[in-house]
C-alpha cells in the first residue's frame, strides 16, 4: 500500500512540479505584477526624460510659458539690513551692488538674464538673489529688482510697478 501512495505522489509532483493549482495562479500573478512594475518604471523614465521636456519645449516655442504680468518692488542695502538679511551678501553668495543691473527671483536659478519691461522701456537683469518676501510671492509679486533696475523702469518714489517678464 505505501508504495502505490509514494508512486501516486511522486507522480503527482512530476506533473506539476511540485505546486498545487493554486500556488501556480499565485506565481502566475506575481509574474504579471513584476511585469507591471517594470512597465510603470519604464514609462516614468520615458516621462522624465522625453515627455516632459518636450512639453516644455512647446510651451516655450508657442509662447505660452515665455512672458508673465506681475508685480514688482525694489530693494536696497538698507532695507535688506531692516528685512533681517544681511544686505551685503545674496542668496548666491555674492556681494549686493544696488547700482548693478539685477533682481531676485524664486523662480529663475542664479545668473538667468530676464527681460523686464514697462511700457516702451525695459531692462536686462541677472538673478543673483532669493525674492521677494515669500508672503508677498503668494499674494502675486514674482520679482524684486535691485535699485539701478527699478530706476531704469520708473521713478523709486513709486515703489511698486507692474512689469512684464521674459527669460532671455
Amino acid at each position: 500500500m505505501k508504495n502505490k501512495s509514494v508512486t501516486k505522489y511522486l507522480r503527482a509532483i512530476g506533473r506539476n512540479g511540485g505546486r498545487s493549482r493554486s500556488d501556480k495562479k499565485i506565481a502566475a500573478s506575481r509574474a504579471n505584477a513584476a511585469k507591471a512594475t517594470a512597465a510603470r518604471v519604464a514609462f516614468y523614465k520615458k516621462l522624465r526624460e522625453v515627455i516632459i521636456p518636450t512639453v516644455v519645449l512647446v510651451l516655450l516655442s508657442v509662447g505660452i510659458a515665455e512672458s508673465f504680468e506681475t508685480q514688482a518692488s525694489y530693494y536696497t542695502t538698507a532695507s535688506c539690513i531692516k528685512e533681517g538679511t544681511s544686505g551685503i551678501l545674496t542668496a548666491s553668495g555674492k556681494a549686493y551692488d544696488e547700482n548693478a543691473l539685477s533682481c531676485a527671483s524664486w523662480d529663475y536659478p542664479f545668473g538667468t538674464r530676464l527681460k523686464i519691461s514697462r511700457g516702451e522701456k525695459s531692462v536686462v537683469a541677472v538673478v543673483n538673489d532669493r525674492g521677494p518676501n515669500r508672503r508677498l510671492y503668494k499674494a502675486g509679486r514674482k520679482i524684486d529688482l535691485s535699485a539701478a533696475s527699478f530706476r531704469a523702469l520708473a521713478p523709486l518714489s513709486q515703489g511698486i510697478i507692474t512689469v512684464t517678464v521674459e527669460e532671455v
